[in-house]
């Protein structure tokens, strides 16, 4: 069966839901073939942008039914047309025909319903600042968002379309189809797509996100852009990819026919729909409207009580103010309304506690803090209570900086982290130690580490496989806390394989090994979660090895920088404290070898050891045999690769060493990467364009010039190649997009 599509005996006709995309989809004149669903959820607003000498003026206000305004005559008739992103119920057009702006325009500013997205469009644009000549830039950028699409998510090409949108970027869109059958109407919906765009694609670069705003317009096709010089069009697969943006520019130059979507037959992927039910679990903060709606229902109930307006609202915030559900560092940064402004300084101070931050520091911070809060408190009130907590005994401040314990260690003698965990001789992780295990999807990374744990589960510790031998002068207890897999079937069965590998009963958990699961906790709590849980690992006279698969899931925006720090401060204190090791598995962004995101790449540069798993090439292009490279190690040097094979049936597999017979024709023949890393070094190239060091490279190694650039790309990928010799690689881009190669010293970590 064809992808993401129905048999034909399970045909359903297109919901309103999705029929909002007839604007994206449509290269017909007639729009009548759809019957939707949902009857009540057929209305979008028509915009329409004005050019003027001044700032561009907006016509808004103008309601239409989906299913039968001809968007694409409008396209044709009238430049600069747009549509809402959302669609709305009929009593949306009563709202707005009362609901003036001050110059006579009808609005749907304050609607207080209920409404869906129409489809998801994403908006990459290129930054103000930047020059057209770096629009070709987002253009890659909207093509690897696509492959990933289609890879990540098992998604046709035919149902993603791509857009170039006349100016400074790319429109790309989906039918709500491929996310979910069930669109349930909800007030604050723009707050859930949003979440849901935001958690897509592993990076979000050039993505504008005000396209998900409640009152956001999006570009109908075959319109002409404000600039007045191009059209927005669609892209072909073979346009996206093989056409320069310069080239789309020429091309949008007229309209073009936008294809028809057989809407009717499409299922939704399964893994982007579990994006979207998370997005829907998410705890958003209230807006404007629902907050006065709140407070209006507060005055009805003080009314019917008789009670003080404020005594009823003091009853509801300690009743459930909500201070636990508060993300501590949008707190610190925004300050909190009147009600939970005691909870969150208490939260605040303790968090600051633990992080060892002088009390000083912390009693000026508290007191901007406050001044943010609304409204702030009393002065004197606020000092008093501050006070109290910064004198309570269990705050830590002596020593901030670790200079006696420094002293005290090196006095007594310091001795070299210990290893915990042996591959095949060679040093793997360490005592009180961050390492990292990176991967794309499905590249065996929770494989790898379940012989990992199995590994100190063994309780023959002697009888090794895989070549991983643990040191057998620590007691050791496992936590692993998983964060994507289901915990009705996917996880258990994760877990009893584990307990196979390390020869135990696979009914049976034991004492010294905890599954935790934090697919259904809410990402704002996870942190906060975390620090409960671990008080208990702390507790334990054993060596703890905590493995997070996926540890970037530990935050709400793994590109977030404050969320990245205090998330791996939190790691710092802990392994500085307490006899742990943390083992993070992290994806990477799709065709490259980088972690995914502000956590993945601080991770890495933190982490001890770091390790990159993924299938190797060769053996005719057949998914067998795994490539294990040590990316980085903090106290050796980084090893070869380990090549690996899977073997076994359902639970019982396990990964066992590849044969030489298996592996050969994997290593590169002509031209290998070690040889060209020793050109660069032993040529004492400092700064060298691509075009010129491939033709060096094919005089030297007498390779064709797909090999050369594949090295070349190679090494653009894993810049790391270089630190064996104490050198980086930079790649900057020249003129016309020239690749540039500068290789500089590093010093020692």
């Amino acid at each position: 069966m064809e992808k993401n599509k129905k048999p034909d005996e399970v045909k359903r006709p297109a919901t309103t839901k999705e029929t909002a995309t007839l604007c994206i989809t449509t290269s017909t004149e007639n729009n009548n073939h759809y019957e939707p669903d949902l009857i009540e959820y057929i209305y979008c607003e028509i915009g329409q942008q004005i050019k003027t000498n001044k700032e561009p003026y907006w016509i808004r206000g103008r309601i239409e039914n989906i299913n039968t305004f001809n968007f694409l005559r409008l396209a044709k008739s009238t430049p600069n047309s747009f549509r809402s992103v959302y669609a709305y119920p009929t009593e949306i057009d009563t709202y707005a025909s009362k609901n003036k702006t001050p110059t006579g325009q009808p609005s749907l500013k304050g609607w207080p319903g209920k409404y869906i997205p129409a489809f998801f469009g994403w908006d990459l644009d290129l930054d103000k600042g930047k020059a057209r000549s770096h629009l070709d830039d987002v253009r890659k950028t909207v093509l690897r968002n696509k492959k990933y699409l289609e890879l990540e998510f098992d998604i046709s090409s035919e149902y993603i379309q791509v857009f170039y949108s006349g100016g400074r970027g790319y429109h790309l869109v989906l039918p709500t189809q491929i996310v979910t059958e069930d669109l349930i109407p909800r007030e604050g919906c723009c707050k859930v797509v949003r979440w849901f765009q935001m958690n897509v694609f592993p990076d979000n670069e050039y993505l504008d996100f005000s396209v998900t705003d409640e009152l956001s317009l999006f570009r109908l096709p075959n319109t002409l852009h404000t600039s007045g010089e191009c059209y927005k069009i669609y892209l072909t697969d073979a346009e996206l990819e093989n056409l320069t943006a310069e080239e789309h520019q020429e091309l949008a130059k007229t309209p073009k026919e936008v294809p028809l979507l057989e809407l009717e037959q499409i299922v939704p992927a399964v893994a982007l729909e579990r994006i979207w039910k998370k997005a829907l679990r998410q705890d958003f903060p209230l807006l404007a409207k629902e907050k006065r709606r709140a407070k209006a229902k507060l005055k009805a109930k003080a009314k019917a009580t008789g009670e003080k307006f404020s005594t009823v609202i003091k009853n509801d915030n300690n009743n459930n103010n909500g201070a636990d559900e508060v993300d501590l560092h949008i707190a610190f940064l925004d300050g909190v309304p009147k009600g939970i402004r005691h909870n969150i300084l208490v939260r605040l101070v303790g968090y600051y506690r633990t992080m060892r931050i002088a009390m000083e520091q912390v009693e000026r911070m508290m007191l901007d803090w406050n001044l943010r809060c609304s409204p702030p408190r009393e002065g004197r009130e606020f000092l008093k209570e501050l006070e109290q907590l910064l004198d309570d005994s269990q705050y830590i401040n002596d020593d901030m900086y670790s200079e006696n314990r420094i002293i005290a260690t090196v006095e007594k003698g310091a001795t070299p982290p210990t290893t915990i965990l042996f591959l095949d001789g060679h040093e793997l992780l360490f005592s009180k130690s961050v390492n990292t295990l990176q991967g794309t999807y499905g590249a065996n990374k929770s494989f790898f580490a379940s012989h990992i744990v199995a590994a100190i589960l063994n309780p023959y510790k002697e009888q090794m496989f895989l070549g991983i031998e643990v040191n057998t002068s620590m007691e050791y207890s496992v936590l692993y806390v998983d964060t994507e897999r289901t915990v009705a079937d996917e996880y258990p069965y994760n877990v009893r394989s584990m307990l196979c590998l390390a020869g135990l009963n696979p009914k049976r958990m034991p004492p010294n090994f905890r599954a935790l699961s934090f697919s259904t906790v809410q990402r704002q709590f996870r942190l906060d979660e975390i620090e409960r849980i671990l008080e208990g690992e702390r507790k334990k006279d054993k060596h703890s090895l905590i493995v997070f698969d996926v540890i970037s899931d530990l935050t709400s925006n793994f590109n977030d920088l404050h969320q990245c720090n205090r998330l791996l401060d939190k790691m710092n204190v802990l392994i500085e404290d307490n006899d742990i090791t943390i083992l993070g598995l992290i994806h990477v962004n799709y065709g490259t070898q980088k972690a995914r995101g502000h956590v993945g790449s601080e991770l890495v540069n933190k982490s001890k050891t770091a390790m990159g798993i993924g299938y190797a090439g060769g053996n005719d292009g057949k998914r067998k045999i795994i490539e294990l490279e040590m990316i980085k190690t903090r106290f050796v040097k980084p090893r070869d690769k380990f090549y690996m094979k899977r073997i076994g049936r359902d639970e019982y597999q396990e990964l066992v060493f590849a044969d030489a017979s298996e592996i050969a024709g994997i290593e590169q023949k002509k031209a290998p990467i070690d040889d060209i890393i020793k050109y660069l070094v032993d040529k004492n190239i400092t700064e060298i364009t691509r075009p010129e060091l491939a033709a060096r490279l094919r005089k030297s190694f007498g390779a064709s010039k797909t090999t050369i650039v594949e090295r070349l790309e190679m090494l653009e990928d894993k810049p790391y190649l270089f630190t064996a010799y104490k050198k980086v690689l930079e790649v900057s881009h020249g003129t016309r997009n020239t690749h540039i190669y500068r290789i500089s010293e590093i010093t020692d970590d």
